[in-house]
């Protein structure tokens, strides 16, 4: 039995229940083959050609997409950012599009308006929280239908976890809207080692580093060994924002079986129990943060137990195989309406 789109927006889980063909008249076209199965084509992109060949591919991806279709784009690629944007400016018969991954903030004005324009363009805007929809309605002055909250998936579970032995360390990592400030001042005289990787040095600029952090830039499969290796997983995040950052970090994390500690006020509270598979704290706590390092480094056994706890949510509800169902059937939802 099918269900409106309207009533999906309300409750994402609807799409759980739900199989392709439910909306047997429908389907959808893409630029990513890993969606490739079911009632879906992939449009091939053609021979590389500099800057012209994302104008042509935006506009083929465009012309691909039927009125019984609707086209399903990933906003982190130039061709689909360019065919929201055509959509928003150019087409006579606007085409249905979901656009996912939406990334806004830039200081730029003239890409502030670029983005506006590929929302704009988008029939519906898929986003990581409920938090974001709420803000990017505002930002955006949209209505609430032009925006739906899915979570996103464990990128890691694509694959069997890494059954590492709990470490002797705590791991924190990444490189958007990350506060290391904040992070290492609450690690600051705990005597609690943390390895820490990053890319990004200005992220350390302006205050001292404290002992216990162990700063390391380092990329895939280093990256997923040192989380896996670690006794828990902190995050703290930057206050302020409207788009959330982290929500992989937080799922993949429970994928390798790490508990998480995550000071952030967007997306953390959509994923985390707090006191069950993690803690969630508001951005810029040092005293929550460093009370929460401490609780769990000195009690291995519950960190282990809220990561078990964890990897379990990603197996029955933030696994790959979910987030792939769930984007193809509220594409189909939109292509049948």
């Amino acid at each position: 039995m099918s269900r409106s789109l309207q009533e999906i927006l309300k409750d994402y889980r609807l799409l759980d229940d739900l199989i392709e063909t439910d909306y047997p008249r429908a389907s959808i076209v893409t630029h990513e083959d890993w969606f490739a199965e079911g009632q879906i084509e992939v449009i091939p992109r053609g021979a590389e050609i500099p800057l012209l060949g994302n104008v042509l591919y935006a506009f083929k991806l465009l012309l691909a997409t039927k009125p019984n279709q609707a086209l399903l784009l990933n906003q982190v690629d130039r061709a689909p950012q360019l065919a929201a944007i055509f959509n928003r400016l150019f087409m006579v018969r606007k085409r249905k599009i979901v656009l996912y991954d939406v990334f806004i903030d830039t200081p730029s004005k003239f890409k502030q308006l670029l983005v506006r324009w590929q929302v704009e363009g988008a029939s519906i805007n898929v986003l990581f929280s409920r938090f974001q929809v709420k803000a990017y309605v505002r930002r955006f002055n949209l209505p609430f239908e032009r925006f739906a909250y899915i979570p996103y998936q464990a990128s890691h579970s694509k694959r069997d976890p890494l059954d590492e032995t709990y470490g002797d360390y705590v791991f924190s990592g990444g490189n958007s809207a990350r506060d290391y400030r904040t992070l290492c001042e609450a690690a600051r005289g705990t005597a609690v080692p943390f390895k820490i990787t990053s890319t990004k040095k200005e992220l350390f600029e302006g205050f001292e580093m404290p002992e216990e952090i162990n700063l390391k830039p380092v990329v895939e499969p280093e990256f997923t060994r040192m989380m896996a290796g670690s006794r828990f997983v902190v995050m703290a995040l930057t206050a302020g924002r409207d788009r959330g950052y982290g929500e992989q970090t937080i799922l993949n994390s429970w994928w390798h079986g790490r508990a998480v500690v995550v000071a952030d006020d967007v997306s953390a509270s959509d994923y985390i129990t707090d006191g069950e598979d993690g803690y969630v704290l508001d951005p810029e706590d040092v005293e929550g943060l460093r009370s929460r390092i401490v609780e769990l480094y000195n009690d291995p056994a519950k960190a282990e137990a809220m990561g078990r706890k964890g990897r379990e949510k990603v197996r029955n509800h933030y696994h790959h195989t979910h987030f792939l169902h769930r984007m193809k059937l509220i594409t189909l939802a939109l292509a049948a309406e």
